[in-house]
């Protein structure tokens, strides 16, 4: 996807087509702008949603109409609610990203049979089944990971089950709390992916409660640079890539195995 440019003319209409929309409102003479406008269109690549930029110059009224004389100045736009929310933090990629996402994203689904969950192509899911589905549902919410309740007929034992890179695990100790939870980060992630942004987002999160693996062709340091230079972490958070174990020029197919 691509970065979107609105304007005073076809603000209003696009904002009806769409449910959520990630706006940056901008100018021309915003050093900070200028900054944030490759990060900006890395996020674009990286949402499932629109992403959009609004020059504040040639655009006042719109500006105007949502209080916006600072700048850059970023926002989600729940239009369903008629709501929207404004970002404050120092912008970086994937702490937008997961700003957005925490804000508009479902993660929690009610389903009658496994095969309405394998419909949805997530790479790891959770099936829960039983009488806590509530509570159940709180925890993914907070961990951000896609659970589909399965709505039984009749009263069933309680069983959750992770289904990650085509296997499946199940977990039943569900008065150990802190068992569940690191079995749900043991299973949250496939088994083998691309080192992508939303990749390493998901390993930042779960880095020291399992073992994670870095097979790279380069080296730990050209790694760490790649990282740095697409801007997707701040440089205070470079230094959990000193948790990761770095294996170079591992055979990938020996370790999917």
């Amino acid at each position: 996807a691509e970065v979107i440019r609105l304007t005073n003319d076809n603000f209003s209409d696009y904002m009806k087509k769409h449910d959520y929309v990630m706006a940056k409102f901008y100018t021309q003479w915003c050093g900070h702008c200028v900054t944030l406008k490759p990060k900006w269109e890395k996020l674009s690549t990286l949402l499932d949603i629109p992403v959009v930029e609004v020059d504040c110059g040639p655009s006042q009224k719109i500006c105007g109409k949502y209080g916006i004389y600072g700048y850059p100045n970023i926002r989600l736009f729940d239009n369903k609610n008629r709501k929207n929310h404004e970002h404050k933090q120092e912008p970086q990629v994937l702490e937008l990203m997961q700003w957005a996402e925490n804000l508009y994203k479902q993660y929690v689904f009610h389903i009658q049979n496994i095969d309405e969950a394998k419909s949805h192509n997530y790479s790891s899911f959770f099936v829960y089944q039983g009488a806590n589905s509530q509570k159940i549902s709180d925890l993914f919410k907070k961990i951000k990971t896609p659970l589909f309740i399965l709505e039984a007929q009749e009263p069933s034992e309680e069983k959750l089950t992770a289904f990650q890179s085509g296997s499946k695990f199940s977990f039943a100790e569900f008065q150990n709390e802190k068992k569940m939870y690191l079995f749900i980060q043991q299973h949250k992630t496939p088994f083998y992916q691309d080192l992508n942004p939303r990749a390493l987002l998901e390993l930042s999160s779960t880095v020291g409660k399992v073992a994670a693996v870095i097979c790279a062709k380069s080296s730990k340091g050209e790694v760490q640079q790649m990282i740095e230079n697409q801007q997707l972490l701040k440089p205070s958070d470079l230094k959990m890539m000193n948790n990761f174990v770095f294996a170079l020029g591992c055979d990938v197919e020996e370790i999917q195995k």
